[in-house]
C-alpha cells in the first residue's frame, strides 16, 4: 500500500555525524524538539514511549537505521502504522536533512486528513530545532 506522506527538508551547515550524534541522543531530544517532553518513560527493549506534546504517547520502534544517514521509527495505532523517516545528504554546503512521516494502512486516509497540518508544523518546529542545536 501506498503511503500518503508529510516532509519537511532544510540545509543545516555542519556535518552529517554531528546531526546524527544528536539524533543517537534520544534521552536529550527534549532540548531541539518541541513536540518531545523534557521526560521520557524509560527503554522496554526496543520499544520506547514518548508522550508527545502534541499526540497521545506512542510506542516507537526503530526498524531501518544507517548511521550518519538515516534511520526511520514506526508507531502502530488503530489499523495505521505512522513511520517517521528522517535522512541526512551531505553537500558542500553542509548537510540537507529530511524529516519525513508516511501514514499507511487502512485508517491512514483519515489519519492524514486530521494530522498532517499538525505533522507539518511539528516537522519544521523539530528542524529549526536540530538546526540551532547543530550549528550552536
Amino acid at each position: 500500500m501506498i503511503g500518503l506522506k508529510v516532509e519537511e527538508g532544510l540545509l543545516i551547515k555542519t556535518t552529517p555525524e554531528r546531526i546524527f550524534a544528536l539524533y543517537s541522543d534520544i534521552d536529550n531530544w527534549a532540548s531541539w524538539n518541541p513536540a518531545v517532553p523534557q521526560k521520557m518513560a524509560p527503554p522496554e527493549g526496543e520499544r520506547r514511549t514518548l508522550e508527545l506534546t502534541t499526540d497521545p504517547s506512542a510506542a516507537i520502534q526503530i526498524t531501518r537505521l544507517i548511521p550518519n544517514q538515516a534511520f526511520t521509527v514506526e508507531t502502530e495505532i488503530l489499523m495505521c502504522i505512522i513511520s517517521q523517516e528522517y535522512e541526512l545528504f551531505a553537500s558542500p554546503l553542509g548537510t540537507y536533512t529530511t524529516h519525513r512521516v508516511v501514514f499507511t494502512g487502512w485508517l491512514s486516509p483519515l489519519y492524514f486528513l486530521l494530522l498532517n497540518m499538525k505533522m507539518r508544523k511539528m516537522l519544521k518546529e523539530s528542524l529549526q530545532g536540530l538546526k540551532r542545536a547543530a550549528e550552536y
